[in-house]
């Protein structure tokens, strides 16, 4: 039956199907992140705002602690034993966490228990999701034919766009009152997550093994431990993955999740006024993902992802300088808007990157580990490290300083480093 189906069809749905996983990936845990000045009191309460918002953050990043442990189990399922298979647990795992998210009782109702259960869910949350997003684009570059395989990688980096979350937080904060929201509206946000995990699941049911899996199985190529080849590649590997992590995770969670604390606490606008901004910018980052994604099928991957780097390289000083010189909303909104103009130009070339760079008997576990280990130590804690340096440095430019060198750094090694991959054929990586 697969094999009547056409390679364009095919392709359509398995991006799809990881357009909704990733989807509800960053639909969770942004959600958590865009939460903090609202629930992070129920969990976490204190006479000192600023240590709420660091136990909140803490706990942010532990989430993110698991998805490289995550990553190696559900790779070495998804090498050994078939992609497809285990491309169908993590989002299951996401729909439970989710709806047990919106059903946790707070600090004033357990007691210790609250954060206790809290970090447990988190926990979960991050061990499901290190299968997640590199199932989903290995899946896809393996399906996709190779000189549309950016394009098809872009529908799934479309889901990293933040629009759901930011767009249903400000219709809840503007129609609700901040007490209302407080004491259920965030609970509400989190079991509507299940709606995106039950979609994604049907979608998931419909999709067959990827031919180039099938063939090393027949060949019996499938190797014990999918994470070696990895470990064996070498420097220029393991310094292109670091490249590659070192600017997209950071500013992902600096301006977008951590965005709307930012904008409260530190450029004093109001809850609803913090989270449209947001969503704005979060619409113009879906809408111009896929077709930069497009543009690295026709021009390459290096030039896209270099010129994403590079703009907001520029962009990370006059942002800072000038929210806060002139805190008036049409500034903060264009910044913000040019901001994620430019992370869609990075964010729509490196997810193919990551597929071609490893062989196809490990890239299920090399796609996910690399992508997981990146956004747990630059992703999950960066929301704690800018509150951290803000307080410390008594500045709320404080966010420069951690920015500035991690895309600096990725420009050099990806322009050194990295050799161009558009149109490779995938299925001769088999040893």
């Amino acid at each position: 039956m697969a094999m009547g189906r056409s390679i364009i069809k095919l392709a359509y749905e398995a991006s799809l199907a990881s357009f909704f996983g990733t989807f509800l990936e960053f639909y969770d845990f942004t959600l958590f992140g865009f939460l903090a000045t609202i629930i992070g009191p129920l969990f976490f309460p204190s006479t000192n705002p600023t240590t709420t918002l660091l136990y909140y953050f803490a706990v942010f990043g532990t989430g993110f602690a698991m998805r490289p442990i995550g990553s190696l189990f559900f790779g070495w399922l998804g090498d050994k034993w078939g992609r497809r298979s285990t491309f169908m647990i993590p989002i299951i795992l996401m729909a439970f966490a989710s709806l047990f998210m919106g059903l946790l009782p707070t600090y004033g109702e357990v007691g210790i228990w609250a954060p206790v259960l809290l970090v447990i869910l988190r926990l979960i949350q991050g061990f499901s999701l290190g299968g997640e997003w590199g199932g989903g684009i290995t899946m896809v570059a393996e399906l996709a034919p190779k000189e549309r395989r950016g394009f098809f990688v872009g529908i799934v980096q479309m889901a990293q766009s933040g629009l759901l979350t930011t767009g249903l937080l400000t219709l809840f904060s503007s129609t609700m009152s901040k007490s209302a929201f407080a004491a259920y509206g965030w609970r509400v946000l989190f079991i509507i997550g299940v709606v995106i995990a039950v979609v994604g699941f049907y979608i998931r049911v419909r999709l067959t093994e990827t031919p180039v899996f099938d063939e090393i199985r027949k060949q019996r190529k499938v190797l014990r431990v999918p994470v070696a080849p990895i470990v064996t590649k070498g420097r220029y590997v393991l310094m292109l993955l670091m490249a590659l992590f070192l600017a997209g995770v950071p500013l992902s969670y600096t301006y977008i999740v951590y965005g709307v604390t930012y904008l409260t606490k530190y450029v004093h606008f109001a809850y609803s006024e913090a989270t449209f901004i947001t969503f704005i910018a979060s619409a113009v980052y879906f809408v111009l993902t896929l077709p930069f994604a497009y543009l690295t099928d026709i021009i390459g991957r290096k030039p896209i992802v270099l010129a994403g780097l590079i703009g907001e390289a520029i962009l990370v000083f006059p942002f800072y300088f000038l929210i806060v010189k002139y805190p008036f909303f049409t500034v903060v909104l264009t910044f913000y808007i040019i901001e994620e103009a430019l992370h869609a130009v990075y964010n729509g070339a490196y997810g193919q990157m990551l597929a071609e760079i490893f062989p196809t008997v490990s890239r299920y576990t090399g796609v996910a580990f690399s992508y997981n280990l990146g956004v747990a130590i630059l992703g999950g804690f960066t929301p704690f490290i800018v509150t951290y340096l803000v307080a410390t440095l008594k500045t709320p430019l404080a966010p420069i300083y951690w920015l500035f060198p991690l895309i600096v750094i990725p420009i050099i090694l990806v322009a050194l480093l990295y050799k161009e991959t558009k149109g490779m054929d995938l299925s001769v990586f088999v040893e």
